[in-house]
């Protein structure tokens, strides 16, 4: 861990002499705004009342590349970071007019820019890495960043700056941040539900020690702004803090048992023998007769094969006790169903569906795909059929009665397929609150998760799970709110 020197804490009496100062001037109380809290700010750190007029302030903009950016998470590319970082050293970008307005000076230091430009004397590394699937920095690097910035603060005190602004530059700087902020917020609701199981008042202490935790849910806006800032600084102040006392907690209801070291080896023989006797039986598999997946393959149904090469899904759901028929493709990540106005299209049958896709005007969304017409000939001429694939075959009534009644009573593909269809449609619609209820930070969202993808190490949820399920049915009901069968508009 790297540590760091004291910081002189700002001055309580400068503080308190200059808002005394405040309320004597010839002006209404608080008319100035936040100006006067910059002042009393200032004239405590100065340790002076009244502060001193800054004579050198500068601004200081460290410039680095993530390598998630490559993935095309933003929408400008990265090699837009590095034109910037030429164009603030130019003097020359919005940053560099607004420093001259202040009387300010700007400094671009490159610390992962992924190109050998100007300002690189501190250069860690060409970019990031990409943190869908491995570290951005290694342990050294970070180490070797921090030191960094300790040293080019140390330079520009020394050459007499008595302001320092730290800014920073980097195509996908807000993925990292809401990165952090959506591990932060998993990591919490996994802590809150330790706590509630293990009574950890611990936990709770320290988590109810800054509001912020309480809202990372919410996730970025709600640390937006100035009020954002302080909830997203006092949690800081908590975690540097005293996160140790969350660990603490932790490891005091965690036990490892003895284990013999006769059983071990025995147990460590056995596993061997069992990877042994798999490998033979995958050997043969490879060299018999074709594989199941295969037969599956060549069993595919003409109409379902007709539909795979479109791109376009059949989907059949059964929801509120009645059965349809609609359609689906995606257009990157995007689901698009077949839909009016944000009012997807279903039919009680797949010939009626099948009625309804021969119109020569259609409105739907669908209707502008470059293969649509091909569909639209194939049903015309009877080459091609409405057919769901157990793929795409959604079952959803049922299931908040299952998961009342307990994870092991849920049928976790039809569930699954659930989820899918319920975040699709959400998502093509805009509702947010859908897919955030979804969430592993939400109750429901955790029991969905560990009925989804078990995982040993995981506590499963204990009863009553009325909550959850009401939560599923929730939002089952508004999808079902956005269905327009068989042509009528709800």
């Amino acid at each position: 861990m790297t540590e760091f020197p004291a910081v002189t804490p700002p001055n309580s009496r400068a503080a308190a002499a200059a808002r005394r100062r405040q309320d004597i001037l010839t002006k209404p109380a608080g008319a100035l705004g936040r100006l006067e809290n910059l002042s009393v700010w200032v004239a405590s750190c100065q340790g002076h009342c009244p502060p001193r007029q800054f004579e050198r302030a500068r601004i200081v903009v460290f410039a680095g590349d993530h390598g998630v950016a490559r993935t095309g998470v933003s929408a400008y590319p990265p090699e837009v970071t590095a034109q910037m970082v030429a164009n603030i050293d130019a003097g020359g970008a919005a940053i560099n007019a607004l420093a001259e307005i202040a009387g300010a000076t700007v400094r671009v230091v490159d610390i992962a820019v992924d190109t050998d430009g100007p300002a690189a004397d501190y250069k860690v590394r060409r970019s990031s890495g990409n943190i869908a699937v491995e570290d951005a920095l290694s342990e050294n690097e970070v180490l070797a960043a921090l030191d960094a910035g300790r040293r080019i603060a140390d330079e520009e005190v020394d050459a007499g700056a008595d302001l320092l602004i730290a800014g920073d530059m980097g195509i996908g700087n807000t993925t990292a941040a809401t990165t952090l902020i959506a591990t932060l917020t998993d990591t919490v609701a996994i802590l809150r539900s330790l706590a509630e199981v293990c009574d950890l008042e611990a936990v709770d202490n320290v988590l109810d020690a800054a509001p912020g935790f309480s809202v990372l849910s919410a996730g970025e806006q709600a640390f937006t702004g100035r009020a954002g800032e302080r909830l997203w600084n006092e949690l800081g102040a908590v975690v540097v803090d005293r996160w140790d006392e969350v660990v603490d907690a932790l490891d005091g209801i965690v036990t490892t048992p003895e284990v013999q070291a006769d059983a071990l080896e025995t147990a460590q023989a056995e596993a061997a023998a069992i990877a042994v006797a798999e490998k033979v039986v995958e050997g043969a598999g490879v060299e018999g007769t074709a594989t199941s997946d295969e037969d599956d393959e060549d069993d595919r149904d003409e109409d379902l094969e007709f539909w795979d090469e479109t791109g376009v899904d059949c989907l059949e759901v059964t929801v509120g006790e009645r059965t349809g028929w609609t359609l689906r493709c995606y257009l990157g990540e995007d689901p698009v169903f077949l839909s009016q106005g944000d009012r997807i299209q279903i039919y009680s049958s797949p010939e009626a569906l099948e009625n309804y896709l021969i119109e020569t005007d259609p409105q739907h969304s669908l209707a502008s795909l470059g293969v649509w017409p091909d569909i639209r000939t194939a049903v015309v001429e009877g080459d091609a059929a409405v057919m769901a694939g157990p793929e795409n075959t959604y079952l959803l009534n049922g299931l908040a009665k299952d998961l009342l009644a307990g994870p092991e009573n849920v049928d976790r593909d039809q569930l699954t397929l659930g989820v899918e269809l319920l975040v699709d449609a959400a998502t093509a619609r805009g509702d947010t609150e859908t897919v955030e209820a979804l969430g592993s930070s939400t109750p429901l969202g955790n029991l969905v998760s560990i009925i989804i993808k078990p995982d040993p190490a995981r506590m499963t949820p204990s009863p009553p799970f009325d909550d959850e399920a009401a939560a599923w049915s929730i939002l089952v009901d508004r999808f079902v709110s956005t269905l327009d069968w068989d042509g009528e508009r709800q």
